[in-house]
């Protein structure tokens, strides 16, 4: 269950672009049941996820594996459709700006040339890398991605199944009818993504803090009787302001802001100990399909 999404990195232009792709098996962890007769879907966010390693992998080597960037600021994610089971990722990140302090980029993913998930406007911080991993291990990784023939590294894990409650809030402390509701849930040293996130120093990725979000939303949407179902299009002006590590708890308040015949927006705020971490915006449109 390693929480390295990329198999294999297909071109790298040093503080430019890079290019990469994940297969989606069945053997894979990060699976998410579908809908009525379709077959499995990798975790929504981790597709975001993968773009977001993929512009690490180059920042990292155009640095010579002194620095890493972190989650940080994110104007707008767009997951266009599900990747199922037997697809293939094609990656792309394009690196707007590099200097000593951040990174600015934006990507894409798609399947068979289709566009299935956009990052815009990202901005990731640089820290030391021994703070989080050491320099010859990172180093081994990425000569292991640049292999000319695909060497699969990534989350599969033969035999082994995603507990749904992984990305599911513990419990719900509060909820307004409609308008608002709290949620709660306590980080366990025991999560699947620390041993690679980091060795050094296990931090929650802000993905799977997004993936309980967009959950809560949908536990919301079946509580509440609008007489619609909705779709999640976008979520913007994320903002990822400290770290949350193991045996952290995170308050979690989502709050309807507009309604009725507008997309939906739902506005989310997260806090450990009453100080913010992380803060976004999810938005949703109506879909007579029904919710994604």
């Amino acid at each position: 269950m390693r929480f390295l999404f990329i198999d294999h990195i297909t071109c790298l232009i040093p503080g430019k672009f890079t290019q990469g792709v994940k297969q989606v098996s069945s053997q894979d962890y990060y699976l998410t049941p579908s809908k009525a007769e379709s077959p499995p879907h990798f975790v929504t966010a981790f597709i975001g996820e993968a773009i977001g390693q993929l512009a690490a992998w180059n920042v990292m080597q155009t640095l010579d594996f002194q620095y890493r960037p972190v989650a940080g600021v994110v104007a707008q994610v767009c997951p266009l459709r599900p990747v199922y089971v037997h697809e293939n990722l094609q990656l792309e990140a394009t690196i707007e700006h590099l200097d000593e302090h951040a990174v600015h980029y934006h990507g894409q993913a798609l399947v068979d040339g289709q566009c299935v998930f956009t990052v815009e406007g990202a901005l990731g911080p640089l820290l030391p890398m021994t703070d989080f991993i050491d320099t010859a291990e990172v180093k081994a990784q990425f000569e292991q991605l640049m292999q000319p023939s695909l060497v699969k590294i990534s989350s599969s894990t033969p035999g082994a199944t995603m507990s749904e409650q992984l990305f599911q809030f513990d419990s719900i402390t509060q909820i307004e009818s409609g308008k608002r509701v709290l949620a709660q849930k306590k980080i366990v040293d025991t999560l699947p993504f620390f041993p690679d996130h980091f060795p050094c120093m296990p931090v929650l990725p802000m993905t799977a803090l997004l993936e309980c979000k967009m959950n809560l939303a949908k536990w919301f949407l079946s509580q509440v009787a609008w007489g619609r179902q909705y779709q999640i299009t976008a979520l913007r002006k994320i903002k990822m302001n400290e770290f949350v590590r193991p045996g952290d708890v995170i308050d979690c308040e989502m709050q309807v802001l507009a309604h009725q015949d507008k997309p939906l927006i739902l506005r989310f705020r997260s806090e450990v100990a009453k100080k913010r971490v992380c803060v976004a915006d999810l938005v949703l449109t109506i879909d007579s399909q029904g919710l994604v």
